[in-house]
């Protein structure tokens, strides 16, 4: 289960996948990624426990990739991202790719190369 205390940033960090359940309920795991999940849903009038169940269902139809994720290099991570970004995501591939690699850049704070 997500912990309501944990930051937006470390859920997209420990769960890549989460990246577009935020996108779809309009959560900031950018600027706001500092932000505790229950105050980011607060922030957006959202239940947390919507956004809890979104995330579960999201990591558990994820593929199964057991990594540490902060020590995956920013272009694997961007890689990542772009064979396996779900049918939801309404980006260009290369957009989407951008924002996952910014993303890893401001929560791992090593810049991508």
């Amino acid at each position: 289960m997500t912990a309501t205390t944990k930051t937006v940033g470390e859920i997209v960090l420990e769960q890549p996948s989460s990246i577009p359940v935020f996108e779809h309920y309009g959560i900031d795991y950018y600027c706001g990624g500092r932000r505790p999940l229950a105050e980011a849903c607060i922030a957006q009038k959202l239940e947390v426990s919507t956004v809890i169940a979104a995330l579960e269902a999201a990591a558990k139809s994820a593929v199964a990739i057991d990594q540490g994720w902060s020590r995956v290099s920013l272009e694997n991570l961007s890689a990542f991202g772009d064979k396996f970004s779900p049918p939801c995501v309404s980006l260009e591939t290369g957009t989407y790719r951008y924002r996952v690699r910014r993303t890893a850049e401001k929560i791992t704070g090593k810049k991508a190369a």
